[in-house]
Formats: C-alpha cells, sequence, structure tokens
C-alpha cells in the first residue's frame, strides 16, 4: 500500500507513516493498531519479525485442530518475538541426555516420570514439587512465559529450532502447577522430533476423554507431582495426625493431599481414584459435592482451619529469556517499550529484574 493511502486509511499523518516506514522512529501501539486496521492484519502481524512469525503460525495450523485465529496469532507471536531475541544464543538443554525415547504408554510414562525426579529432584519420591516452575527454567534450561493466551487455553509448548517453550495462562496457582507439569511431559514426549512441534492445552475437565498424547501428559503430570510413595506416606501420616479411620479415603484426606502437594482438590482426588485409593468414579462425585454444599473445595478446607498452601512462584519471563532482552536493551538493540511490547509484559517486570541482577539502570 502506498504511504499516502496508508495515511488516509490509517488517520495518521504522511510524515509520521514515512518515519515509520523509514524505520526513523517506532510507532506507538496505538500506531501499529491503526496500520494493522488498515492493512487488515492483526496488530500482531506488524511486531512479530515476519519470517518467524509466519512460520510459527503455520506450525499452529498445521498441527492443532481448533482454528482460533486470535489466540494462536497471539501465541504465534509471542513465540515469534522469543525466537527471535534468543538469537544464535539459545539456552542448552540436556533431554537427549536425559530421557530415553518412550512409547506413548504408562510404561513409558513411569519410565520418564520415575528418571524426572531421580536426575532433578535428588531421587526424592516423597516431597511435593513445588519448585517445578524454577527447576523447568533453570535446570532444564526451557524458556516458561506467563501470559494470557484466551479464556479457553490453559498452556501451550512448543519445540522450536530445538529450543523448548513451555506457555502458561495466569490461573489458580495449584491449577497452573498441573498444567505446567503437563506441558512438560509434552516437551518430553517429544523431544526426539526431528521437525518443530507445538500443543495447545484447553482448560483441564475431570472426566474429558483425551488423545493418547494427553492422556500421556496427563499421567506424567500426575505421577510427578503426586508420587505413588508420597501419596501413600502422606495420606498415612494425615491419618495419624487425625485420628481418622476406615478402609476409604475421604474428602478430608483429599483437602489435606491437595495442599501438601500444591494441586487442585480435583487433581488429588483423581490420582488417588487411579491408584485405586478411592472408589472408580468418586473423584467426579467428591469435587461436585463439595462444589453444591460449601461452594468449591477451597472453602471447605478453610472451614475445616486447613493450612494455607504453600505459594508457588511463577516467573513472569524465565531468566534464561529475560537476560538476553536485558542485555539488548543495555546494548542499544532494543528499546524498554518496544521489548515489553513484543513480550506483552510490563516495562517493570524488566527493570525489576535488571536491578536485581545488578545491571545498569535501562530506560
Amino acid at each position: 500500500m502506498e504511504p499516502q493511502l496508508l495515511s488516509k486509511k490509517s488517520g495518521l499523518s504522511i510524515d509520521r507513516i514515512n518515519l515509520i516506514l523509514s524505520g526513523v522512529e517506532d510507532p506507538m501501539m496505538a500506531e501499529i493498531r491503526a496500520i494493522a486496521k488498515a492493512l487488515k492484519v492483526r496488530p500482531e502481524f506488524l511486531l512479530a519479525e515476519n519470517d518467524s512469525y509466519q512460520t510459527v503460525n503455520a506450525l499452529f495450523r498445521s498441527n492443532v485442530s481448533d482454528k482460533n485465529n486470535s489466540v494462536f496469532d497471539k501465541i504465534s507471536y509471542l513465540l515469534a518475538n522469543a525466537l527471535n531475541i534468543l538469537g544464535n544464543k539459545k539456552p542448552q538443554n540436556d533431554f537427549n541426555n536425559v530421557f530415553p525415547q518412550v512409547e506413548n504408554t504408562y510404561e513409558g510414562v513411569l519410565k520418564i516420570s520415575t528418571i524426572f525426579r531421580q536426575h532433578y529432584f535428588n531421587s526424592d519420591f516423597i516431597s511435593p514439587l513445588l519448585d517445578l516452575p524454577n527447576i523447568i527454567s533453570t535446570k532444564m534450561n526451557c524458556i516458561l512465559m506467563i501470559s494470557e493466551i484466551g479464556n479457553s487455553v490453559d498452556g501451550v509448548s512448543a519445540i522450536l529450532n530445538e529450543v523448548p517453550f513451555i506457555i502458561i495462562a495466569p490461573r489458580f496457582k495449584p491449577r497452573m502447577l498441573f498444567t505446567l507439569a503437563h506441558e512438560l511431559g509434552h516437551l518430553i514426549a517429544h523431544h526426539t522430533d526431528k521437525d518443530n512441534y507445538v500443543a495447545v492445552d484447553n482448560l483441564f475437565k475431570i472426566n474429558r476423554r483425551k488423545s493418547d498424547d494427553e492422556r500421556f501428559a496427563h499421567h506424567f503430570a500426575s505421577e510427578i507431582l503426586l508420587p505413588q510413595e508420597g501419596v501413600a506416606y502422606t495420606l498415612k501420616s494425615i491419618r495419624e495426625k487425625l485420628s481418622l479411620t476406615g478402609d476409604v479415603f475421604g474428602e478430608i484426606e483429599l483437602l489435606y493431599l491437595s495442599r501438601v502437594y500444591g494441586v487442585s482438590f480435583e487433581v488429588a482426588a483423581m490420582r488417588c481414584e487411579n491408584l485405586g485409593l478411592v472408589p472408580r468414579g468418586s473423584a467426579a462425585s467428591l469435587y461436585e459435592s463439595l462444589n453444591k454444599e460449601f461452594g468449591s473445595p477451597e472453602k471447605r478446607a478453610m472451614q475445616l482451619g486447613i493450612s494455607d498452601r504453600q505459594d508457588i512462584e511463577f516467573p513472569i519471563i524465565s531468566a534464561n529469556l529475560m537476560s538476553p532482552i536485558v542485555n539488548k536493551i543495555n546494548s542499544g538493540e532494543l528499546s524498554l517499550g518496544k521489548a515489553a511490547e513484543l513480550l506483552s509484559i510490563p516495562t517493570s517486570e524488566i527493570i525489576n529484574y535488571n536491578a536485581q541482577e545488578g545491571g545498569y539502570s535501562i530506560r
């Protein structure tokens, strides 16, 4: 489109259009939206590096059945921008050295979940895995981002140019923890793929039918977050502490269990059902009963005086991506405002990270 016509359709002056097109000045977000509307494209298309954006977006179109344009455009935008910021300085991960290729079976899940706790958690099969965000981003060197990616999407996992990414939507933290473990399951299952890989996970439902790939990731998440030995030990300790008896575990034990391991009641109940500790079908009925009678399992736990959950820290952007961002800003390759726009994060997050790392003042 000619500059004069673009000026007319966007409502921006011809002088401003020429400055933007020539690269002399960066456009503000309002100007980007105006130009995008004039060109009949989404703003993300203009903000992202075009080649990377198109490549990632095409990957979603060919691999994901749900064709929600706005959601996939935003995800493609974030991932493409992250790839371009990383450039040739890609974080090195040791997936290939740690995890063997396994079949998409429960035996395969048990094998890699055991390896995970052995390698990344000192062979501890009892303690809760509340430090999973840090383990994934620092020990496993995955790029982790917390970003609102649509009301119907909880998480995204991708392997792009051999770089593993996980994007988690900001939700109830126990739900985020399970989603994070679930996305990690996808990455481990597909780390030997020759081609790039993406997966988008919708809201978790306790009785939803799952594909083989989803079932694999779901069981992996359950195994690493609620290891069988740990569940048995914790339930026994809870019963002794509360002087509870009986052959079947009830809502009280499951509420305590969910808080100890940092997961939702729904996840804890389903894990116990799969382990044969509660009758088949009772996980869903207990969950529905607590919602109906008390408003939610969390409200019931508060009523019983169960101790608050330990907090789980999720970085907005993991350090292995934030560090290159700050370096590019400090070297003058990228402005603070542009960096924040590219990754849809507040400028304060970048400034705070830089200050914590003892860097120069950035602007």
